[in-house]
């Protein structure tokens, strides 16, 4: 049995704004999660408790509900926090609970180079929000005299409060060093040097709050890592409100030390809760409840619990099409089943067309495809395969440089399964020479693009997802003419994709394939070559539903057809 949470929830779920903030909100996608507990042992006077998702401007919950019925929703004294609470049987060997929600992630990217450009009126100290987040707490040591010391010298080198909080963001980045599952204190974190996401966290906050810039906590889960369990910060900014900046992300190189300054980089991040812990009232008592990530136990006797926290991607495919301009008509089929796919592409052999470029993605209903179809006024021979395995199609590319055949079209997607599928077209290689790699991380695509480069091959062909938490490519090189100059354009984000593209126009680069990987926020590979400009073309991205076919009309009016489809 399960119930729905009702009305006492309504408000833990509903949306929170910022004010006056300049900042843009990034679609990180809708997930299906379980939160489970499951306890074993011999046990008595037990009790499993685990966060819920709170209100935040970076998620929209909805269909909260909790099984077994017994379970019961305690929330702080502003609706906005709570947890999931089962009390176990007197003596038991076993207890499990389970919280299903829906979440629309929708993290802001703050512009911090705008905020870095406008004036602040001075914080209000004799206000409570100061005077509570520039606080100490036993973790977040901010009257540590080390601390102290180095948020003074911060304070006094730079009075703008947004510039002040990102020299304390880049001295905690080039100090420390991460390791994982060593949670530790500001004071600890400032001498060793050497900690975790919470480590990380509460040193940049006692930074801050040392130096009179009030910052907090936050706490939640990342979807699509494993373990998912994480913890960033918010610092506040007058007429702004709360900015958020993870200092462990922003470790990772110097795109994501900027990405995460002022915003979560468009990841999916669940938010739990803010601030150093709450209150909650239960029954005639009320209980202090610190940072829960996971989840929590109490009990008497021996007891062992597991936590774990799945997430189903279920928000529509988007897709990204590449148009240029030619004679050959072209069609698009999107949203296809496997059978679908193969029915069409039985039917494509029967009217005279052939498929030029497939696309995958992977949903919680399954894997969907999409293809783009042309008319085929030549004999060669063509073969689409939908459905393979890394190993499967790595198989293929000996059988098909035996036959004349190359591939003109991969794609590839990550499972919630933690699987990946791939999808590809082989036609005739017409006496090419070309070279092709499956799968292989990002670095080795890199320096396989450079040796390519060298023999005058281009990625005519590119494919990309995440497996686990590392991207993979897939690439076909064929030959170029020697005219030509090659631009792979690698690791794009959003509006920064619009930016290459114009680069490419202006420098007279042409595309000739387009990727996207099914990270979030996804990235963008783009493949151009340098022929003039002569040949029309533009790139639509980010499609669902009825923009894709409103795109193709629109492109069809500037006598530009599709060419690749790719979807995430």
């Amino acid at each position: 049995m399960h119930r729905t949470v009702g009305l006492s929830v309504a408000l833990l779920l509903a949306t929170v704004t910022c004010t006056q903030a300049q900042f843009t909100v990034e679609d990180a996608g809708t997930f299906l999660v379980e939160h489970t507990a499951k306890a074993g042992g011999n046990f008595h006077d037990a009790e499993i408790l685990i966060p819920l998702p709170m209100t935040s401007p970076m998620q929209t919950v909805t269909d909260l509900s909790v099984e077994p019925e017994a379970t019961r929703i305690l929330l702080d004294e502003t609706k906005q926090q709570g947890v999931a609470v089962l009390k176990l049987p007197s003596r038991a060997i076993e207890g499990s609970v389970t919280l299903r929600y829906k979440v629309h992630c929708h993290p802001p990217q703050f512009d911090t180079d705008a905020l870095a450009a406008r004036d602040y009126p001075p914080y209000d100290q004799d206000s409570d929000l100061y005077k509570k987040y520039t606080s100490p707490t036993r973790e977040i040591n901010s009257e540590d005299p080390a601390i102290a010391q180095a948020a003074a010298a911060f304070a006094q080198a730079q009075s703008h409060p947004l510039k002040r909080a990102r020299a304390i963001y880049d001295a905690v980045i080039d100090r420390c060093t991460y390791v994982t599952n060593r949670p530790m204190s500001a004071t600890r974190m400032m001498a060793e040097g050497r900690g975790n996401c919470t480590a990380y966290a509460n040193l940049f906050i006692a930074l801050c709050r040392a130096a009179g810039i009030p910052a907090q906590r936050c706490g939640g889960a990342v979807i699509g890592e494993e373990p998912p369990w994480h913890c960033w910060a918010e610092f506040y900014l007058p007429e702004v409100g709360w900015v958020p900046c993870d200092p462990t992300n922003g470790d990772l190189g110097d795109t994501q030390r900027e990405r995460f300054f002022g915003g979560a980089n468009g990841k999916p991040e669940v938010v739990f809760t803010k601030g150093y812990g709450f209150t909650i009232a239960d029954g005639d008592a009320t209980r202090r409840i610190g940072h829960v990530y996971s989840g929590s136990t109490k009990w008497k006797g021996q007891m062992s619990c597991e936590f774990a926290y799945t997430a189903k991607r279920i928000s529509p495919v988007k897709y990204c099409l590449l148009f240029q301009a030619g004679s050959t008509k072209r069609t698009l089929t999107t949203a296809m089943s496997e059978a679908e796919l193969k029915a069409a592409y039985e039917k494509a052999r029967e009217d005279g067309q052939r498929c030029v470029s497939v696309s995958v993605a992977s949903r919680s209903a399954g894997v969907t495809y999409a293809a783009v179809w042309e008319t085929d006024s030549s004999d060669g021979e063509w073969v689409l395969y939908p459905n393979l395995t890394r190993s499967a199609l790595q198989q293929l590319l000996p059988l098909g440089r035996q036959n004349g055949m190359m591939p003109i079209s991969i794609a590839s997607c990550a499972l919630d399964t933690g699987g990946e599928v791939y999808a590809a077209v082989f036609a005739e290689d017409e006496g090419k020479q070309w070279d092709c790699v499956i799968g292989v991380p990002s670095d080795q695509f890199m320096a396989k693009v450079k040796e390519q480069a060298r023999s005058r091959r281009a990625p005519a062909v590119l494919a990309g997802h995440v497996r686990g938490k590392d991207p993979v490519f897939s690439g076909l090189f064929a030959e170029i003419g020697r005219s030509a100059a090659i631009s792979l354009k690698s690791w794009v984000q959003g509006n920064d994709l619009d930016v290459t593209l114009a680069e490419c126009r202006a420098d007279g680069f042409i595309p000739v394939a387009v990727a996207v990987t099914d990270a979030s926020p996804p990235y963008y590979h783009v493949s151009a070559l340098g022929l003039g400009g002569r040949i029309g073309w533009r790139v639509a991205r980010d499609l669902v539903g009825q923009q894709v076919e409103a795109a193709v009309k629109e492109a069809a009016k500037q006598g530009l057809q599709p060419v690749s489809v790719a979807a995430y």
